[in-house]
């Protein structure tokens, strides 16, 4: 996903429920915002389904000055899971 001057290269690990395991940053070149990185904003994501909203500022606190970043970060995740259970349930 885009941050606001460039690309967050993350991975999920979900369990075989849909349910996401852990969340990891693997690359961030963003100025600001490094906490998105950190596991106080990652561990958000974990237990998280399609069955959740996982939005900005309903079940995720995004990060105060990487609005973007934390913006960017949620709607992918919450792309990835909906693309996982297309793949595992072929809904």
């Amino acid at each position: 996903m885009l941050g606001k001057w460039g690309p967050i290269h993350y991975a999920l690990a979900v369990n075989p429920d849909g349910r996401i395991h852990k969340a990891v940053v693997l690359d961030y070149e963003e100025i600001r915002g490094k906490n998105v990185a950190k596991s106080r904003f990652l561990r958000q994501y974990e237990g998280k389904s399609t069955k959740d909203p996982v939005m900005l500022r309903q079940d995720i606190d995004g990060i105060t000055g990487a609005t973007i970043s934390s913006r960017s970060m949620t709607d992918g995740v919450r792309k990835l899971l909906h693309i996982f259970e297309r793949q595992i349930h072929g809904n």
